[in-house]
């Protein structure tokens, strides 16, 4: 879908995107493991680690489309980072190239998907970019007073952010979201870190 939008309306390959929340965050970290050659960063709020909801092997087709993981979802499902890590490069298998940059935000208080989930999720992709699990860099209060924002990597590869004392129902902050992925640069010297920019070396798993 995304090549074929590609074609048709002549966009830039390299500045592919995805975002969404809570169910649209599984969706996004399912592309970015999935697809890696495809997407340029992806943002997800108030969502899982990729294939922290995946049904059994043993489900049957229909069961394993319409599916709920109450384990998951009440974070009964946890794994080291090189567990987590491996079902990534499982999901596209032998790909040893550029990863995307990622975003995610979590409620302390959610009452859907656990908080626990967030530290699942950085344990996951930092040891698939192999940053430290520590960030290199916080900062308080943003992008909201309570906030706690961390970042991982060169150039904040990986972004995560804490909502302290709120629910799933997470005030997404569009223009964040938009800033962090260049997109609000107007400038000629805008998305220097993308495919074939600064950091690209760095990045891949």
């Amino acid at each position: 879908m995304v090549r074929w939008a590609l074609q048709r309306y002549n966009a830039d390959a390299g500045r592919v995107f995805v975002a969404g929340v809570s169910s649209g965050a599984m969706m996004t970290s399912t592309l970015l493991a999935a697809y890696p050659d495809v997407f340029a960063a992806g943002s997800a709020w108030s969502g899982v680690p990729f294939s922290c909801f995946a049904a059994p092997a043993s489900a049957a087709p229909g069961g394993a489309i319409a599916r709920w993981s109450d384990e998951c979802a009440t974070a009964k499902v946890a794994r080291t980072g090189a567990e987590w890590a491996g079902r990534v490069r499982a999901a596209y298998p032998g790909y040893q190239g550029w990863r995307p940059k990622v975003q995610i935000f979590h409620g302390t208080k959610d009452e859907v998907l656990d908080y626990r989930l967030f530290g699942e999720e950085v344990k996951l992709w930092t040891s698939l970019f192999g940053f430290p699990a520590e960030p290199s860099r916080t900062v308080r209060d943003s992008p909201l007073p309570g906030w706690l924002r961390g970042q991982y990597g060169p150039d904040g590869w990986l972004e995560a952010t804490s909502a302290v004392n709120v629910t799933h129902n997470i005030p997404v902050q569009d223009a964040v979201i938009m800033e962090w992925l260049d997109l609000a640069c107007t400038g000629a010297d805008c998305f220097r870190w993308g495919k074939g920019g600064a950091g690209n070396s760095s990045v891949s798993a």
